[in-house]
């Protein structure tokens, strides 16, 4: 999460919990959102009608990927547009 807080522009010390315990507010991507996994996410930096293609952090161990998905992969549970300090966060 440490790199996706990077790519936000949050602070390092704020605490936004696992990837699985964000919420997505969105179905659609957008330059700059979150894309969120069951237990991962990355960061949205281009998206067309077909595919999305984001940057993450760890998915590889240790190394930042690039990757590129159809936008109606079922691995894909959705965006988080971050708009303001608050992350919508669910505690499980």
């Amino acid at each position: 999460m440490s790199y996706l807080k990077f790519k936000l522009g949050l602070p390092q010390n704020i605490i936004i919990g696992d990837a699985r315990n964000l919420i997505p507010n969105s179905r659609v991507p957008k330059v700059g959102s979150a894309i969120l996994f069951k237990e991962h996410a990355g960061y949205v930096f281009f998206f067309n009608d077909d595919y999305v293609v984001f940057e993450e952090s760890n998915f590889e161990k240790c190394r930042k990927t690039v990757r590129t998905l159809q936008l109606d992969d079922e691995q894909i549970r959705g965006y988080l547009i971050y708009k303001s300090p608050v992350l919508v966060y669910n505690k499980k």
